[in-house]
């Protein structure tokens, strides 16, 4: 029988917990879990497992054994954050709580059996302090996965996770699959979190920077120039195979047989050759994607033009030799705010993807290119290589890559090596493939990966029998346009993003006067106080969230931390005592609220800058 007590504070603080025992309470699965008195009048767990009876707890003072245990850990300190694993009858969880009555900690019992043992015997409230964050348990795998990735959803920080160490001997399968999932779980997050801050903040800077580019070069999309359509196009990638095509693409360049467009490091690996492609594609946003076109800036290659998308690195654009024309990427949020054609017609855009090549092929296909012909993407390892020479400085497969290496399909039907991020790139680009309707795409990359939907048909082989007509390519697209951007409306938005960048400052000093007022108010135990600056927050987080200079670039760079914040305000709004609920949300909002404010005093000098030479040059045209 369940403690009154426990079911009440399981249906008001974890209704989503009270279901699963709920479900479970009428079978105690009989002769597994057994409730025993220790030698010192306490009670203790034991449970059948593969070997036999095993104790949960000391069979003689297992109060004695808790407070041991916990007075070895020596690190707890360093995390914000402690995660229980098996809560048993919540000994280490009562002892640990008395040596650290302030840190934050989560609850997890994986035993639906042991956790109604706990429920019939102690009273929950004893190991649910202030600082219990969430209590979990599960009752099948689903439940595991969801309880995961909601732990996941919660905590930015380090985590130190505490595991009763009977569970890892009675429960041993059980809990060694929870502690992998969690590992990868907790990788998972690392790699996101550190991938979606630097992504979005290196995306958002470079798409205020580039403005000043899209604003005076021409959009290749919305020139719809004509002497693309239905010509061949080659897509040149760095991978190894290309080293087997250069006489190829040389015979094809003097010939005039096809357009050649270069995609990522190929380009460098052509110039060394001497074949100069018609145009060079680019998008990605890193610091690095300038090194690739180094090349180009030192040898002053002024006749190779360069068609970058929007969200490319902003370095890459600078002192650029050549022709520069760019196409808008569906997640550049910035530049359709500032930019509209003048005769209103919509600015075309190029689906955001993680290869170059599979974002080059949408562009040919919108340019009206047919077919598009794939040389020297790989997209696996050929022997000991995975790029072209002369494409980087490392085209070698390293010991770490050849362990990390899984197995695919090559275009002859053979098992190559690749990595799982080149083997994403393959998946990505035959979902696209799927999509781009009326297109053919031939793979001529020797040894490389089989493509679906782009059939291998070695280059030689379509250059005798397909790409037979010279003197097809047309390059006065480089230079003739005529479509550009409306400075009314751009000088109409940087009215309106001015104001609002106005506003912003002071809803940041709002919010600052608010903290600092609460933090004052739980000093002085102002309840009435608190109560009214929860109502003044409520109203300056709404003012904030409207605010188009925050929507448009400080939200962008901090989604995860706020989904983070709102998932925070969903739960904060269960704690009862007013007090800690203030300093709870203080503590939270504060780190938000700093990140904010540090990414608009980095952004906001740009933006000025940005503002003043697109319209200074649009004065200085007119």
């Amino acid at each position: 029988m369940l403690l009154i007590d426990n079911v009440v504070f399981l249906k008001e603080r974890y209704p989503d917990v009270w279901d699963i025992v709920k479900r479970n309470e009428a079978g105690d699965y009989p002769d597994i879990i057994k409730l025993e008195e220790s030698k010192d009048n306490n009670y203790t767990l034991s449970a059948k497992a593969e070997h036999g009876w095993n104790y949960l707890h000391s069979k003689y003072s297992p109060k004695k054994e808790a407070e041991q245990w916990v007075e070895r850990f020596e690190d707890i300190d360093n995390y914000k954050h402690v995660f229980f694993y098996g809560i048993g009858l919540g000994y280490h969880i009562e002892a640990f709580l008395k040596k650290y009555p302030t840190k934050n900690y989560y609850l997890y019992e994986p035993n639906i059996s042991v956790f109604k043992k706990y429920l019939s015997t102690k009273n929950i409230r004893e190991i649910a302090s202030k600082g219990l964050q969430y209590l979990y348990t599960e009752e099948n795998d689903n439940d595991r996965e969801k309880n995961l990735r909601h732990f996941i959803g919660k905590v930015k920080d380090d985590v130190k996770i505490i595991s009763l160490p009977s569970y890892e001997r009675v429960f041993e399968v059980q809990t060694r699959e929870f502690n992998t999932r969690f590992s990868e779980l907790i990788f998972e997050r690392r790699k996101y979190n550190y991938g979606a801050v630097m992504f979005a903040k290196r995306t958002t800077i470079s798409t205020i920077k580039n403005l000043v580019y899209n604003y005076k070069t021409p959009n290749i999309l919305n020139e719809k120039s004509k002497v693309f359509l239905d010509k061949p196009a080659i897509l040149v990638a760095a991978g190894p195979a290309l080293d087997y095509e250069f006489e190829n693409l040389r015979y094809i360049k003097e010939k005039q047989l096809a357009y050649i467009f270069s995609v990522g490091t190929a380009i460098n690996a052509l110039i060394e050759k001497g074949i100069y492609p018609d145009a060079a594609c680019t998008y990605d946003a890193s610091d690095r994607n300038a090194g690739v076109f180094q090349k180009v800036k030192d040898n002053n290659i002024k006749d190779i033009p360069l068609l970058y998308g929007s969200t490319v690195g902003y370095e890459t654009l600078e002192n650029y030799p050549g022709p520069l024309q760019h196409f808008i990427v569906s997640r550049d949020f910035v530049s359709p705010q500032y930019l509209k054609r003048k005769d209103g017609e919509a600015i075309d855009a190029v689906i955001a993807a993680e290869s170059i090549a599979t974002i080059t092929l949408q562009l040919l296909h919108k340019l009206g290119c047919n077919p598009v012909i794939l040389v020297g993407q790989n997209l696996a390892y050929s022997k000991d290589r995975w790029y072209a020479d002369g494409s980087k400085e490392h085209v070698n497969v390293t010991e770490d890559m050849q362990k990390k290496a899984i197995i695919v399909k090559d275009v002859q039907g053979n098992d190559i090596y690749t990595i799982k991020g080149f083997n994403s790139f393959r998946i990505e680009m035959e979902q696209h493939l799927r999509k781009l309707k009326g297109l053919e795409v031939i793979n001529t990359t020797k040894g490389g990966a089989h493509i679906e939907g782009a059939p291998f048909v070695p280059l030689e082989e379509l250059i005798e029998k397909r790409l037979t007509k010279p003197n097809i390519v047309d390059n006065s697209w480089v230079y003739k346009h005529s479509v550009t951007y409306d400075n009314k409306f751009f000088q109409d938005k940087t009215l309106v993003i001015n104001m609002e960048q106005s506003k912003l400052e002071q809803i940041f000093k709002a919010f600052k006067r608010i903290l600092r007022q609460m933090e004052e108010a739980i000093v002085t135990r102002n309840m009435r106080e608190i109560e009214k600056l929860f109502n003044r927050f409520d109203k300056t987080f709404d003012a904030l969230q409207s605010n188009k200079y925050y929507q448009l670039f400080i939200l962008v760079i901090n989604h995860w931390q706020f989904d983070a914040l709102m998932k925070f305000f969903e739960d904060v709004r269960f704690q009862k005592d007013i007090y800690t609920k203030a300093r709870l949300v203080i503590d939270e909002f504060s780190s938000y609220l700093d990140n904010c404010i540090a990414n608009y005093d980095e952004i906001n000098p740009m933006l000025k800058e940005v503002h003043s030479a697109i319209l200074h040059d649009a004065v200085s045209s007119q």
